[in-house]
């Protein structure tokens, strides 16, 4: 006669089975404890199958990993730069990001116009004219977004300069990569192209 496995006290991922339970219909079921101290019960077939490894603690784990990742590769400071940037709604009644027209009490169209950062939406005032309403959307993203923008862009052209060429490696400090910066947009030359300008001159011996 085939012995009757029992499960008791084995350990499956985090999982340590205590008891054998009712069964749910043809499936053998068992009461087990989770590291993170819940108890839940679970088909045999998916302890040993590896299906169920935890009380589904693991899931959330796994799930605030990847929002972290994602809130360390996708935000700066707590906001997400990228959305900054997107393009104005298709469904835009102005065809202006962050500018709605609608119908006062009055009965006259009056353009409102908002601007949103670190989930909040701060109010920039309601004007006649759109083009008030534009120029105060215009002002509140130099207020609001530029400031994070201008740091990701920084950060993003001190990772391009830490780099290698030709076995030659260059850590640049942030005061001369600002006066790096500074100078190719003065010259409308590229990061690259400023260095290799200023070294050539340096090693012409006109520098």
């Amino acid at each position: 006669m085939t012995r009757r496995l029992d499960l008791t006290g084995a350990r499956y991922g985090r999982l340590i089975v205590l008891e054998e339970v009712e069964p749910r219909g043809k499936y053998r079921r068992y009461l087990c404890q989770c590291d993170c101290g819940n108890k839940t019960v679970v088909n045999m077939n998916d302890l040993r199958s590896g299906n169920t490894k935890s009380c589904g603690c693991l899931h959330k784990d796994a799930g605030k990993r990847v929002a972290k990742f994602d809130e360390t590769r996708l935000k700066h400071k707590g906001v997400a730069t990228q959305l900054l940037q997107n393009k104005v709604r298709k469904d835009s009644t102005t065809g202006i990001k962050g500018v709605y027209a609608y119908q006062n009490n009055s009965g006259t169209i009056v353009y409102r116009a908002t601007i949103g950062i670190k989930g909040k939406e701060i109010y920039l005032g309601t004007y006649d004219t759109i083009e008030d309403a534009a120029e105060a959307r215009k002002h509140g993203e130099a207020i609001y977004h530029e400031p994070y923008l201008k740091e990701v862009n920084l950060t993003k052209q001190q990772s391009r300069l830490t780099g290698s060429a030709k076995g030659i490696h260059v850590r640049v400090p942030e005061d001369l990569h600002r006066k790096i910066v500074e100078s190719a947009e003065q010259n409308h030359r590229s990061i690259n192209a400023e260095i290799l300008y200023h070294l050539e001159q340096v090693y012409r011996g006109t520098c």
